[in-house]
């Protein structure tokens, strides 16, 4: 739970700081460079009243949610790509991709997709998606924790899954929230196979997207134009 805790703290400190440069001044694209050097040194343009520039003290480790369970790469995670529910700053659960949800008996969950979200490559994100994503992260040496009691993940239609469990777990509502468990888009990780989390094949559905990233100096990110 501090874990946890530290992660979202973070991402809310990030995005405040983001929220605030974006106000400053108007026009141009928003951007932001992270882990070392300023946007002008890094090759991504001059930095203006829509850039910042935030210094880590960490490198990410990868652009694959399922790859990693560290605060710093979660932070990038969380900005990058999105889950079926989020916690709030007043840590209470709300929804991202997943517009509600339902305990439906002790161990089925209901999740009904929103039908307007939409990956950064513009196509439709769904149900395949979400059951692609749970299946993939109960064999992701990451995730397998967080999936023990996944037992099957059924397709409703389009835009709604049912994740059946194993026993009743009272808490996998908050853990579909963890930034290991953000939804991936299932043609993206099949193109790329085990070479999926760099900024060169990652597709994601989050507020950001990350258009750059070279290991141990920076990444920037950028506004999702699809979010």
């Amino acid at each position: 739970m501090r874990k946890r805790n530290a992660v979202r703290a973070a991402a809310a400190a990030l995005a405040a700081m983001m929220a605030l440069t974006a106000c400053g001044g108007g026009g141009g694209n928003e951007t932001s460079t992270a882990a070392g050097g300023d946007a002008a040194a890094s090759g991504s343009g001059e930095v203006g009243k829509t850039d910042i520039t935030v210094a880590m003290g960490a490198d990410i480790v990868t652009l694959d949610p399922a790859g990693q369970q560290d605060t710093t790469t979660a932070v990038v995670i969380k900005h990058a790509y999105s889950t079926l529910l989020d916690i709030s700053d007043e840590g209470e659960l709300v929804p991202d991709l997943a517009e509600s949800y339902e305990l439906v008996n002790d161990t089925d969950f209901v999740f009904k997709l929103r039908e307007d979200a939409v990956w950064s490559d513009g196509t439709p994100v769904t149900a395949n998606d979400v059951k692609f994503t749970f299946d993939r992260a109960k064999n992701m040496p990451k995730t397998k924790s967080n999936t023990s009691k996944v037992k099957e993940v059924v397709v409703d239609n389009e835009h709604q899954v049912t994740i059946k469990l194993t026993e009743p777990y009272a808490p996998f509502n908050t853990i579909v929230a963890s930034s290991n468990l953000s939804i991936v888009q299932e043609a993206a990780v099949t193109a790329a196979g085990e070479a999926y989390g760099d900024a060169d094949n990652i597709v994601t559905s989050g507020p950001f997207t990350v258009k750059e990233w070279v290991p141990n100096d920076h990444y920037t990110l950028e506004k999702n134009a699809n979010y």
